[in-house]
């Protein structure tokens, strides 16, 4: 049988591509083996430069990084840094008691990519962790409370060398990283200023009363500020965000105290064009619609103090440290260039007595915290936000309402969470939701 010389072309490339093919897969499972040793090695010099952070925290004195960076000018940068910023941290702990007794991090690996002709990788890493402080051992010995933080991004640059995989940088963006590269402050001028806000602090016993100091005037229409469902809610989606609302990277903290006034007090919204206190979800974030005190901190602030103003949402004022309450706020001021700008947002879930007056334990988002001690968040100005109560009705969950002996209405059954608190919270701080499991 004759073979046209087109019929052996095809044939020949037929062969030609399967060979092709076998040869492309296994060269492909090789190179996978050699990706896999390789990843390894990554992960275990990120495993291990987490380890030596934790652990300074853990003592109180920084480890040295040395050893696992490249020795390049921009890693010493990189670890003059980052360094700085540890000497920071650790300083406020001892005036806080916020060393870690016990720590437990996990590291979720995103992705890690190879460079060949550079010999770098860029590892995008998620940092999460439950640790408890010294204070909250202090407290509570038998069942210290838990803290918790959760969905910290970090993009790690590494270095092939002699010696191995080495790091170069660590990119993040903390809380205390925002503070510090839009202050421009030095590790020097924020330790004096972390040491200013200490000498401002009272005890305790030279308090006279801790009853509430916002003193509004009697309206019909307002109804008790439900502090253990704010507190609850606050729970629930510290670190696991509610899918109802956008969640703002790094910039999320206002949002979420807001959520959780209005869906653990049952409070009606109120306003539009971005006038008033709303949030309204669509499935293109783009198309959201909010207004300005539901995201930003100094607008809910205005909001909330000039009661007055507004039919709806929560009603209040500024407070000092010894009358807020679990669902109050904190809000935190940094001195930027600008000027003062009033820029992060936490809810109190827990409160407690201590040598310097009560302690507070807080959750919140950028960071995603969950019963983390106040004092752990360094600032250079703070001020509490106290939440007296709801103006407008509640918030109905079903077609079907009753009225309780208020006429007040409200949808018992679905409502998810609990009455309202007692007045004045917790007196000492109670495990929540557990005692911490061993590290």
């Amino acid at each position: 049988m004759k073979i046209t010389r087109l019929s052996l072309a095809i044939v020949i490339i037929l062969v030609l591509a399967i060979l092709g093919i076998v040869t492309v897969n296994a060269s492909a499972g090789r190179e996978k083996k050699v990706d896999l040793a390789e990843e390894n090695a990554i992960r275990e010099v990120v495993q291990n430069y987490f380890n030596q952070r934790y652990s300074s925290r853990a003592v109180n004195q920084i480890k040295d990084f040395r050893g696992l960076t490249d020795g390049s000018a921009q890693a010493e940068s990189f670890l003059k840094s980052e360094t700085d910023k540890l000497e920071i941290e650790i300083h406020n702990a001892k005036l806080h008691y916020l060393g870690y007794t016990q720590y437990r991090f996990t590291l979720n690996f995103n992705d890690i990519w190879i460079d060949r002709d550079n010999q770098t990788a860029t590892v995008s890493v998620t940092e999460g962790h439950d640790v408890v402080f010294e204070i909250s051992e202090m407290v509570s010995k038998n069942e210290p409370i838990v803290s918790k933080m959760r969905n910290l991004e970090h993009t790690i640059l590494l270095k092939n060398t002699q010696n191995g995989w080495k790091i170069v940088t660590d990119d993040y963006e903390d809380y205390l990283w925002r503070m510090l590269r839009a202050t421009n402050l030095s590790k020097d001028e924020l330790s004096r200023s972390i040491d200013e806000a200490q000498d401002q602090v009272s005890t305790i016993a030279g308090v006279e009363s801790v009853t509430s100091t916002c003193n509004l005037p009697a309206d019909e229409s307002t109804h008790p500020y439900n502090r253990s469902g704010a507190v609850a809610y606050a729970h629930q989606y510290a670190y696991d965000p509610n899918p109802a609302y956008y969640y703002f990277p790094d910039n999320d903290c206002t949002n979420f105290v807001n959520q959780a006034i209005h869906h653990g007090s049952n409070a009606e919204e109120v306003g539009s064009n971005t006038f008033g206190w709303y949030y309204n979800y669509y499935n293109n974030y783009l198309d959201n619609d909010y207004s300005a005190s539901w995201t930003d901190v100094g607008k809910l602030y205005e909001f909330i103090s000039q009661y007055y103003v507004w039919d709806k949402g929560p009603e209040g004022c500024e407070t000092d440290q010894y009358n807020a309450l679990p669902g109050d706020l904190v809000q935190f001021e940094w001195q930027d260039d600008p000027g003062p700008a009033w820029d992060h947002s936490v809810i109190i879930v827990l409160r407690g007595s201590g040598e310097y007056g009560y302690l507070y334990w807080v959750a919140g988002h950028s960071d995603d915290i969950d019963d983390y001690p106040l004092d752990s968040i360094i600032y250079q100005s703070r001020r509490f936000v106290s939440i007296d109560r709801i103006d407008g009705y509640f918030k109905v969950y079903i077609p079907v309402a009753i009225k309780d002996s208020s006429g007040y209405l409200q949808d018992v059954e679905t409502n998810p969470y609990p009455a309202p608190m007692e007045s004045g919270g917790y007196d000492q701080p109670q495990a929540y939701p557990a005692p911490y499991p061993a590290p």
